[in-house]
This record gives structure tokens, sequence and C-alpha cells, in this order.
């Protein structure tokens, strides 16, 4: 049975075997706790029988110095024996859920061109590329793709303010 709960420091211990192919990108544990300080309820992992087997970290923020609001998934991981168990499209829908409520526009990531299970995950689930930006990756070196899903304005309210 799929549990899931927030990402917290202790989990980060756990993460790196969920990590273990190479086109997850993984990231130093300042950047993780840099995420869980100020954006934990956009932090979340799903264990099965107590092993970490998946995990999302995102955020939400006003996007590059403007006024609109935006959420972010900086890093979304399945363990591949659990690929085919929809627990990214899961956990991608959870955040996209804590976007909407906190009134973001849209919601975006970065992932490599080479990534092809990743981008058909994120076209099924409506993202589009919104652009390509040459070199973002390193090691080795690569083209990613800004990819984003737009949410649908929220209801004009009736209220006569």
């Amino acid at each position: 049975m799929f549990v899931y709960d927030e990402l917290t420091a202790l989990d980060l211990l756990d993460v790196n075997l969920v990590n273990l192919d190479r086109k997850t990108a993984s990231f130093s544990l300042d950047l993780y706790f840099k995420y869980l300080c100020g954006n934990s309820e956009s932090c979340t992992l799903v264990r099965e029988n107590e092993s970490v087997v998946a995990y999302i970290v995102g955020f939400n923020g006003l996007y590059r110095h403007t006024e609109e609001k935006y959420t972010h998934i900086t890093a979304v991981s399945v363990s591949p024996a659990f690929r085919k168990c929809s627990l990214g499209s899961l956990l991608v829908m959870l955040l996209e859920m804590n976007g909407e409520s906190h009134r973001s526009s849209f919601i975006d990531l970065y992932v490599r061109v080479s990534n092809y299970g990743a981008i058909r995950l994120y076209k099924r689930t409506g993202y589009s590329v919104h652009n390509t930006i040459e070199n973002y990756y390193s090691d080795p070196n690569e083209d990613g793709y800004d990819m984003r899903k737009y949410f649908r304005p929220a209801a004009l309210s009736n209220s006569a303010c």
C-alpha cells in the first residue's frame, strides 16, 4: 500500500535510492533543505513498506520579480521499480492542486530533451513545451525544455466589491 506524506529533512537520507537512474537529476542536500524550509507543503513523498519510492519537491512564489504567482516543480522522481504505478502523475497532480489553491497562473518545470519518458508523462497531464534552453544541463551537457501548464483563471466573484 502506498502512503503519501510530507517530505521532511530526515526523509532526505532515503531519497537517494529513488534517484538511481541516469535521467534523474539529484541535488545537493542544501538545495533540498532550502525548499523544505520555506515550501514544505509543496514537498511530498510516497512510501511503500516504509521505503521512499517517489517524491516531488516544488514551491509556490512570484514569477521573476513580477506580481504573477506561479508554481514550480524542482524535482519529481519515482524509483524505477515503481514507474508504472502512476505515482509521478499523482504527485504532479497534488502539486498542481497546491498551486491552484495558492492562485498560481501556471506551473512549470525543466526536463532534459532526451528524457522521453518524463516528457510523455508531462504532455499526457497537460504540459507543453514553452521554451528550449540551450545547454541547460551539465554532466552531460544537454538542452532542457521549460514545460508549462496554465491553470484556468479563477471564476469571477459575484460580489459588488
